[in-house]
């Protein structure tokens, strides 16, 4: 990305006086001719009245926010702003893959959002650019107070994207931006491509401000949110925040979140071992296509939800043909552990009386006037939650185990 200086005095004062000189010449001549001139005025015109370039602002001279973190202070009662920069030198390494860069800090503090704002623009050198933010982060304590108010103010912010990544932590924002990157320039860029990289493989769930102003604009339904933690001096993804009127009521960790991913991403694949008494099978389980019915029943929603899956054998302990009557069997075990990752977090949901996986944006697609009588907060941890798996097992490896040994 090749970024130039522009002189707009210079752009408009010169350009302007060379047509106007021009103009002014063709219509003093005697042999005027109307025609070029005419043409010559829907030519120069518009370049005056559309130029671009006249209040132009250097690229170079402001802060470019890649990464915004909110805390709350409740000792305080003051909100913590605290935003990471990067300078244009480092925007472009990262567009050509160069692993350096160099990123600031600037923090703020206030009563409110806006006073911590006000604060780091007072301290900033630059002004500050929201559009290039990859990630907003929220603390523990922000996400318990509340974050409604924090969304809509990317909502009506133009300068911010709506499809940047929402993140919680139970970390300290200084904690997260005081460990060092190791393929990134910043802690932003590596968040961002630390969840796009899990979610194109189908191993996270992902929220972007879009999907939860969505997910607000419905009502009647909660949202989960990506939530990470320092671990071994990285950042990596530790569970899922569960959010009920946009404050944080539950952690679902990680290694509990198979069938979340499942229900929230259309690419979902996941490592599944299954043990018998003979050997031990690792499967990839990849999700071929989902279909969820959202209807009622004597006054309780049924909730059927149906899944094919296409699980494939990428490691045993020990090699053997499978027959037709072991390859079922393993594929029955694959359904009923899926069934039950999906079952569980069904009935964390249900617990929590919070429909954060989504149900009732079925429920308002498939019976429009019915969503809008329904009650669906009071009668959600009632749901009556149907689960069918399908699964065809298929084998990655080319080792024949039947094949005879030369002789």
């Amino acid at each position: 990305m090749m970024l130039k200086k522009f002189s707009a005095p210079y752009c408009n004062a010169q350009i302007y006086k060379h047509i106007a000189a021009l103009l002014f010449a063709l219509y003093c001549k005697r042999t005027f001719n109307i025609k070029l001139f005419t043409l010559l005025v829907f030519i120069f015109v518009p370049l005056i009245l559309f130029t671009g370039c006249w209040d132009s602002v250097d690229i170079q001279e402001r802060n470019i926010i890649v990464s915004v973190g909110i805390d709350y202070l409740p000792e305080d009662d003051e909100y913590l702003l605290i935003v990471e920069t990067a300078s244009i030198r480092s925007i472009n390494m990262a567009e050509e893959n160069t692993k350096t860069g160099s990123t600031s800090i600037l923090k703020g503090k206030g009563k409110n959002i806006a006073d911590a704002r006000q604060e780091i623009d007072r301290g900033a050198d630059f002004p500050i650019y929201l559009g290039s933010t990859r990630v907003v982060i929220f603390t523990k304590r922000m996400a318990a107070n509340g974050i409604e108010s924090y969304l809509n103010r990317i909502r009506f912010l133009n300068e911010y994207r709506k499809t940047i990544d929402i993140l919680t932590t139970d970390n300290e924002i200084e904690d997260l931006y005081g460990v060092k990157p190791e393929n990134d320039l910043s802690t932003g860029f590596e968040l961002e491509d630390t969840i796009y990289n899990l979610v194109k493989q189908g191993q996270a769930a992902r929220a972007t401000a879009a999907d939860i102003l969505g997910s607000i604009a419905l009502g009647r339904m909660g949202y989960v949110i990506p939530y990470i933690r320092v671990r071994d001096n990285a950042i990596k993804l530790s569970g899922y925040s569960i959010f009920k009127k946009s404050k944080q009521i539950e952690i679902i960790p990680v290694e509990k979140a198979n069938g979340m991913v499942y229900m929230l991403n259309d690419k979902a694949r996941a490592k599944y071992t299954v043990e018998t008494d003979s050997n031990v099978y690792t499967f990839d389980v990849k999700l071929k296509n989902k279909k969820i019915k959202v209807s009622m029943r004597k006054g309780q929603p049924l909730i059927e939800i149906s899944m094919k899956l296409n699980p494939t054998l990428t490691f045993s302990y020990y090699l053997e043909s499978l027959p037709e009557s072991k390859i079922k069997n393993l594929e029955n075990r694959i359904n009923e552990l899926i069934k039950d990752d999906i079952k569980y977090i069904t009935d964390v949901s249900k617990k929590l009386n919070c429909d954060f996986l989504g149900f009732y944006k079925y429920f308002s697609a498939q019976h429009p006037d019915m969503a809008i009588e329904t009650d669906w907060e009071n009668i959600y941890r009632d749901a009556i939650v149907k689960i069918n798996i399908e699964s065809a097992l298929r084998q990655a490896t080319l080792i024949d185990p039947d094949a005879q040994k030369p002789k």
